[in-house]
C-alpha cells in the first residue's frame, strides 16, 4: 500500500528542474564590472582538461557588447591555461538574444586577468569567492552596487 502511494505521489507531484549550484569564481571591479560564476555540479575533469557551465554577468551593456549576461559551456586545459567556449547564449535585462554554436577560438588566460582567476579556481588552484548563490544575477548586481 505504501509503495503504491509513493508511486502515485511521484506521478502527481510536479518535479522541479535540477538546481544549478552557481558559485562566484572570479570578478572584476573595473568598469563595467563583471563576474564569472561556475555551476560546480557541472565541472567534469579528464586529466588536465576541465569542462564546466559558466555564467558571466556584466554590470551593463557597452558600445562593443549588446548583452549583459551569457551562459556557456567552457572547456579549459589546466596545464596550458587556455580555454574555449563550446556554446554560448546571450541575454540582456533577462531577455534571451541569441545562441552561438562553438567551438570558439582558444584563449590564453593571461596573468592578472579575470579569466586566469576563474581557470585557477576550476583547475583547483584557487578558491571560490562565494558559497552557492541561488540567483547569481540578483546577487551580483547587489555586489556591483555595494562592493564585494
Amino acid at each position: 500500500m505504501r509503495f503504491t502511494l509513493l508511486a502515485l505521489a511521484a506521478l502527481v507531484v510536479p518535479h522541479t528542474a535540477s538546481a544549478q549550484t552557481w558559485r562566484l569564481a572570479a570578478y572584476s571591479n573595473d568598469q563595467p564590472q563583471m563576474a564569472y560564476f561556475v555551476d560546480v555540479d557541472s565541472v567534469r575533469r579528464n586529466g588536465n582538461i576541465v569542462t564546466f557551465k559558466q555564467q558571466t554577468i556584466y554590470e551593463a551593456i557597452s558600445a562593443t557588447r549588446d548583452f549583459d549576461r551569457s551562459m556557456l559551456t567552457r572547456q579549459a586545459d589546466c596545464s596550458a591555461m587556455t580555454s574555449f567556449m563550446r556554446d554560448s547564449s546571450f541575454y540582456v535585462r533577462g531577455r534571451y538574444l541569441d545562441t552561438e554554436a562553438g567551438p570558439s577560438d582558444p584563449t590564453i588566460a593571461k596573468p592578472g586577468t579575470v579569466l586566469l582567476t576563474m581557470l585557477n579556481t576550476v583547475c583547483g588552484r584557487g578558491n571560490y569567492f562565494s558559497e552557492v548563490v541561488a540567483n547569481p544575477e540578483v546577487w551580483v548586481l547587489e555586489k556591483f552596487r555595494k562592493g564585494f
